[in-house]
């Protein structure tokens, strides 16, 4: 799919824009409180914009070593590992690049 879309770029004098997005890293980089405002730009319902903000609000970790445990560290970015909430707050968290490569023309329909 991609040959075809260099090739259709070509033959049509289009410019190509590619967006590789490493997946596996992905949710590592989901900023707490971008994601926040990108929702509430997007309209979702206050009552789940709370529910996402109190998930996310003062998460912190610790390190249980053998002499004792670390101060907590604080975590202003990364979505949960393991919940299925994860999945869609990343593409919520993506949506307005999303929105940029169909608004301005620059995505590519597969298929």
């Amino acid at each position: 799919m991609l040959v075809n879309a260099f090739e259709d770029a070509h033959h049509f004098h289009q410019d190509l824009y590619l967006l590789y997005v490493d997946f596996s890293s992905a949710f590592n980089l989901v900023d707490h409180d971008k994601l926040l405002c990108i929702m509430y730009d997007l309209g979702l319902p206050e009552d789940i914009i709370d529910v996402v903000r109190d998930l996310y609000q003062g998460a912190g970790t610790a390190i249980h070593l053998p002499s004792g445990d670390t101060p907590t560290i604080p975590i202003s970015q990364g979505t949960i590992q393991g919940d299925p909430l994860s999945p869609i707050l990343f593409l919520l968290y993506i949506e307005p690049l999303l929105r940029w490569l169909h608004v301005g023309g620059r995505g590519y329909k597969f298929g």
